[in-house]
């Protein structure tokens, strides 16, 4: 009886703990990671992203499985303020969060904890899309770090601190 209890109890974590599933070198800094329900870009510590610190460093798989599942569990709460706000212009964004690509940088904050910025953009190229004769995006998001202006909650930001393991400063965009 205790090993199937146990056998369940892990079941369900795995269940929940993401895993990168696929990984592919774009170009020198930028490496391609996929999961189940998430995909993005690592971007090397010698990317010249304007991130606020000078100090970088680049994410490991190990530390962008931790960002992801610090995500999964704890967005909705840290997105709480916003949706109470009622500041939302497109989708609740830890609802669908396996819709959004990101981007990983990794820099260190003045007190020295591993930090990594979390760029999010949303992304669905569908049926209606192409009916309507909009183009479907490139791929210059995994080359390049994205800066939309703009958006509503199509585009948004958070960092992570991997050493607390923490969620913070979730940036929303406005909408014109």
């Amino acid at each position: 009886m205790k090993k199937l209890i146990l056998l369940l109890l892990f079941a369900s974590f795995s269940s929940v703990a993401q895993t990168i599933t696929r990984t592919e070198k774009i170009t020198e800094q930028t490496t391609y990671v996929a999961g189940k329900g998430f995909e993005g870009v690592i971007f090397s510590a010698d990317y010249p992203a304007w991130i606020g610190s000078s100090e970088r460093f680049t994410p490991t798989l190990e530390e962008i499985v931790l960002v992801e599942n610090l995500l999964k569990s704890s967005l909705k709460e840290v997105n709480k303020p916003m949706i109470n706000q009622g500041s939302y212009m497109g989708p609740v964004i830890h609802k669908r969060l396996h819709k959004y690509q990101r981007q990983y940088f990794g820099y260190i904050s003045p007190k020295g904890e591993r930090m990594v910025y979390v760029n999010c953009n949303y992304f669905r190229y569908n049926f209606i899309d192409r009916i309507q004769g909009i183009e479907q995006p490139d791929d210059k998001w995994k080359k390049q770090q994205t800066e939309v202006n703009d958006g509503g909650s199509y585009h948004w930001q958070i960092q992570v601190n991997l050493t607390t393991k923490e969620l913070f400063g979730l940036q929303v965009n406005g909408v014109a």
